[in-house]
C-alpha cells in the first residue's frame, strides 16, 4: 500500500510503478491514468457493439447504453467547442 491508509492503483502494480519512476513519471498518477484509460476503452468497446453488428443502424427513440455514450460525447464536443472554437475538430 501507499503511504498512510489511502488506496492507489499504483500500490497494486509495483513493478510498473518502478518502471514509470525510472523514466521520471509519477507512478501513482501514471497508473491512475492507465486505469482511467482502460475504463474509457471498455466503455467505448461496449457502447460500439451495436454499431459493429450491423452495417446500417436505424435511429431509434430508445435510450440504450450506446445512445447515452453518444449524447455524452456530443455534449463534450460542444463544451470543448466553446473553448477551442474552430480548432475543436482537430481534437475530436
Amino acid at each position: 500500500m501507499a503511504s498512510g491508509s489511502s488506496f492507489t492503483w499504483g500500490s497494486l502494480i509495483d513493478p510498473v510503478g518502478k518502471t514509470m519512476k525510472h523514466y521520471g513519471i509519477d507512478p501513482h498518477l501514471g497508473i491512475d491514468m492507465l486505469v482511467a484509460s482502460f475504463v474509457l476503452v471498455l466503455i467505448a468497446f461496449f457502447a460500439g457493439i451495436k454499431y459493429r453488428k450491423n452495417k446500417m443502424v436505424e435511429p431509434s427513440q430508445n435510450l440504450s447504453f450506446s445512445r447515452v455514450v453518444e449524447i455524452a460525447v456530443a455534449k463534450l464536443y460542444f463544451f470543448s467547442k466553446g473553448f477551442l472554437g474552430e480548432r475543436t475538430p482537430k481534437f475530436f
